[in-house]
């Protein structure tokens, strides 16, 4: 083969052809990336656990109530009652 300016650019222009079609092919794949998409069950779960979030951990009013009956001398502890729950607690395997 003759090496003239024809043939350059026949050359340079099949080159510069490959190397925009590369690009090309670069761009589509970076478009065309993974997506995620929860379900319904999963936006749920994510709801509640920023509810959670949201929720103190101290329910200052059921605090300020017992220390009330406390000082006063009305807080009552029914035994029982606590008996009763630790043994249905442990029925269930709580």
């Amino acid at each position: 083969m003759k090496i003239n300016n024809n043939n350059i650019r026949k050359m340079l222009k099949t080159y510069n052809t490959q190397q925009k079609d590369n690009k090309i092919n670069k761009t589509d794949r970076l478009k065309k990336r993974d997506k995620i998409a929860l379900s319904t069950k999963g936006k749920d779960y994510q709801m509640a656990m920023e509810a959670i979030k949201n929720v103190p951990d101290i329910r200052q009013d059921k605090v300020d109530e017992i220390k009330k009956k406390v000082n006063s001398g009305t807080y009552n502890i029914d035994a029982e009652e606590i008996a009763e729950k630790m043994i249905n607690h442990i029925d269930i395997g709580i």
